[in-house]
């Protein structure tokens, strides 16, 4: 029955189109976060107050966004932000993301 209880939950967060590119609002925010200052830019530069404002703003526009496309448009979504957090996890150098970025879209 728990087995059954965690598929249901699984399939049912992945329907919804939402979990891979919340999860590419938080990398691209920790990444911003390290590299900001190398690229000699602030928060306000993102539009944003602070990290914790880029973070819920991403996520919101995001979510705003994506409940907008059809079912393949958001499972293509989908892929890309799992992209995204596959190019951004772990980098540390700033370069990189930068490029990451900017192919994906969401450099400033």
């Amino acid at each position: 029955m728990t087995d059954r209880l965690l598929l249901f939950a699984a399939l049912a967060l992945l329907a919804t189109g939402c979990a891979p590119c919340e999860e590419a609002c938080r990398a691209q925010t920790r990444q911003f976060s390290n590299c900001l200052a190398e690229w000699n830019m602030d928060w306000i530069d993102l539009g944003a107050l602070d990290k914790v404002d880029y973070r819920q703003t991403c996520v919101d526009e995001t979510g705003v966004w994506l409940d907008g496309l059809g079912a393949e448009q958001r499972s293509a979504e989908n892929a890309s932000c799992q992209a995204l957090i596959s190019d951004l996890t772990g980098q540390t150098d700033c370069d990189v993301v930068w490029q990451a970025l900017v192919d994906y879209g969401a450099a400033p």
